[in-house]
This record gives structure tokens, sequence and C-alpha cells, in this order.
């Protein structure tokens, strides 16, 4: 019979267990929805404590005595540019163009131009050649004088003056295809057979060899007729003989 007993009470202490359970589940819920129902312990609710107590006005939010300033009505001054000043320029040197080539028109047949006039009637040309008796074992001044046509002038009034090293000085002997030797006229040259023509004149300078010095020749026929041509010579085979060709100009 006591375990009986025992077993009942079990149940009746489960049963109020039980029923305070629900009962303190339906207070929690209540006092959620209804806080105000808790009393004293209720505090505000969490959506209340986010607004804001008061309101502020325009008047709290300025700074005291503020008097608000008047909107300016002047146009804004533009930003001026800033202007960069040029650097001095170097100095260079300035490249002209070189002038444009044009192509030259196709030449005509040319035109020999006039002789110029000399100051004398005769002018002159002087070149070096081996002396055409024995080269190497002999030196002469050789020359030849010829009129506007190109013609042999032999004329015996015509002169040819030579002096200078060697005691040479032909004076007024000399006469066109004449051969002057040891001071004096000797007769006919012998260039005049070797082609120089019948004005061929001579003056032996040495028949035993080459030599060098200078000489002086110029023309002349009623006074002087041609420039005073300077003759140099050396101690060459290969120029040892000077021709001096003198051609009429006027």
């Amino acid at each position: 019979m006591r375990k009986g007993g025992t077993g009942a009470m079990f149940d009746v202490l489960a049963l109020v267990m039980l029923s305070l359970t629900v009962l303190s589940c339906l207070c929690y819920t209540t006092v959620f929805f209804v806080p105000s129902l808790a009393g004293p312990f209720a505090g505000p609710p969490s959506w209340a404590q986010a607004l804001p107590t008061s309101t502020p006005t325009v008047g709290s939010l300025l700074p005291p005595m503020w008097t608000p300033e008047p909107t300016s009505t002047r146009a804004d001054t533009p930003t001026p540019f800033i202007v960069s000043t040029p650097e001095p320029t170097e100095d260079r040197p300035t490249i002209t163009p070189l002038p444009t080539r044009t192509k030259s028109p196709t030449p005509g047949p040319s035109v020999s131009p006039s002789p110029t006039r000399s100051r004398y009637p005769f002018t002159y040309e002087v070149t070096y050649q081996p002396s055409p008796i024995n080269a190497c074992s002999s030196s002469f001044i050789i020359g030849t004088i010829t009129d506007l046509e190109g013609k042999p002038v032999t004329s015996s009034n015509m002169l040819i003056h030579v002096e200078g090293d060697a005691d040479i000085d032909t004076g007024n002997s000399l006469h066109p295809g004449e051969q002057f030797r040891g001071k004096r006229v000797e007769g006919r040259s012998p260039f005049t057979g070797l082609g120089f023509g019948p004005s061929a004149w001579s003056v032996v300078i040495n028949l035993a060899g080459t030599s060098s010095g200078t000489w002086i020749v110029w023309l002349v026929q009623n006074g002087q007729a041609s420039d005073r041509v300077e003759v140099r010579l050396q101690n060459d085979c290969t120029s040892s003989a000077a021709i001096v060709r003198f051609q009429q100009n006027h």
C-alpha cells in the first residue's frame, strides 16, 4: 500500500510543476507584449530609446548673435591663365638652301672669240722640249714668227733680241730664218728645215751639253713689237730647248 501512495504523490507534484511552467510562459508572453504590466520593473520600449527627446529649433543650431551675410552679386573674377615666359632662343647658324640646279640648254655651235688686242703687235707662247739636235748634249732657244693668218714672217725689218746668261746678246743682228752663235750670226738656222718653217730663228746656248740659265726675248720692228719674254732653261735633257712662238695680234 505504501508503494502505491508514493507514486500518486509524485504524479501530483509533476502536474503542479507542469502547471507552473505553463503559467510562467503565459506571464512572460503577456509582459513582452504589454510591458506596463511589469510595473516598476518595466523599462522603456527599445524603439522609444532611438527617438530624440526634443526637436531642435533653428535658433538652437545657430551661434549667438548670428547675422546673415548678404549674398554677393559680384561676378566671379576668372582665374588668370599662367603665361609662360619664352626661353631665350639658341643662336643657330642660318642654313641657306643651295640654289636649284636648272638644266642648261643644249649649246649651239660654238663661236670663236675674237683675240684680245695686245698693247704690242705680237703676242707669244713659250714651251719646253728636248733639243731637236743632241737632246742631252746641247741647249737652244728656238723661235718662229707668224702673221695674222698664221703664215711665216720673214721680213728683213724684223729683229729678234735675246740677251741674258752666258754673255749672250744678239743686239740688232738676228733676223727671221737665221742662227746666232758665238756672239754673231752664222747664217741660216738649221731648224728652218726641221719642221719649224722659214721664219725659224735660233740661238745656240751650249753645244757641249745641257745648260741652265735665264734669258729675255722680244721682237723689234720699228720699235718694240712684243712683250719681253722670260725664258728659263734647266740642265735637263727633257727641256734642253725653249720654243718661243710669236703670233701677230693686230
